[in-house]
Parts: structure tokens; C-alpha cells; sequence
């Protein structure tokens, strides 16, 4: 993998800073999965914005486990199988118009392809010690048509696993 440019800071900066902007609006949406994983499954976690949006999402993601946790992220993934939404609510808890925020986060589908260029993901911990929670040094802008996949694989049995994304959309 090659260093970060200054261009590649700069967007991450401007992500979280649109990220952290947008909670306190009530113009943000919580995306968030849990699952309980054994030693060696995998769970896949897509968050796509879709072509038709007419948005810009702007990504912050944090994920924590009880136990290790090993994984990859790939950037415009081919779904083959759907995956099932995961559960969202909107920050400003009063929002009726929860429904129309434009990304969908959705895990266990079946995805392939993608850029050959993969992101490591690994949290520290052993077996029935928590992990520190694992948080992004980068966050992330998804452009329309544009995806990204965390294949997340458990290294302990019984890991309960959270997988969190703030998400505030911007009209292009």
C-alpha cells in the first residue's frame, strides 16, 4: 500500500468534519449491526450509495468486539446476493423523515470483485478479554454508484461483534 497523499488527509478530514457536523443538526443516520460470530465465520457489512442518490455520504464507522477480529475493506464490490438491511435511526430523534436517507447499509450478501487494493482491519485482543474498540483513522466519502465492503472475520468463538456507521448525505 502506498503513503497518503495530502489530497487523501484532506478528504478524510472533510468526511469526519461533515460527519461530526451533521449530528448535532439532526442530519445524520446511525446505521448499526451486531452478531454474536464463532471462531472463523465471516460477516460481510456493505454500505452502498446508490447510483441515483443525488447525494454525496459522508462515513464515519467504528467497530467493536469482544475478541480479535481480523478482516478487509474493498471499494466497489459487485453485489451477486442481497444482503438484509441493518437497523438505522436518524440523530435527531424527532425526524419523521427517517426513510429518506439514500445509503443502505446491508449485511450477508454475496459480493465480488471490487478494486484490487484491500484496507486491513484488525482489533487487539485475546480470548475472553474485550478488545479495544477499533476506530477509523479514515474516514470515508462514497460518492453515487460507489460501495464499500468490510468482510469482518471473528478469531475467537462466541465474539459479539458491533459494526457502526454515521452517515450524513449532501446534495451534489
Amino acid at each position: 500500500m502506498g503513503k497518503r497523499t495530502q489530497k487523501d488527509i484532506r478528504r478524510s478530514v472533510e468526511a469526519l468534519s461533515r460527519v461530526e457536523q451533521a449530528i448535532p443538526d439532526g442530519d445524520a443516520a446511525i446505521h448499526r449491526d451486531a452478531a454474536t460470530l464463532s471462531d472463523g465465520q465471516t460477516r460481510p457489512v456493505l454500505i452502498t450509495n446508490p447510483a441515483d442518490s443525488g447525494v454525496d455520504a459522508y462515513v464515519s464507522q467504528r467497530i467493536d468486539t469482544d475478541n480479535q477480529i481480523t478482516g478487509t475493506v474493498r471499494q466497489n464490490v459487485t453485489v451477486d446476493t442481497a444482503g438484509t438491511a441493518v437497523d438505522k435511526l436518524n440523530t435527531d430523534i424527532q425526524d419523521s423523515q427517517l426513510d429518506s436517507t439514500q445509503v443502505v447499509v446491508e449485511q450477508g450478501g454475496s459480493y465480488s470483485g471490487g478494486d484490487a487494493n484491500q484496507l486491513p482491519i484488525q482489533t487487539s485482543g485475546v480470548q475472553g478479554q474485550r478488545s479495544t474498540p477499533f476506530v477509523a483513522t479514515a474516514q470515508y466519502v462514497i460518492r453515487p454508484g460507489a460501495n464499500l465492503l468490510y468482510d469482518i472475520t471473528s478469531q475467537a468463538n462466541s465474539n459479539d461483534f458491533v459494526i457502526e456507521f454515521a452517515v450524513a448525505e449532501r446534495e451534489r
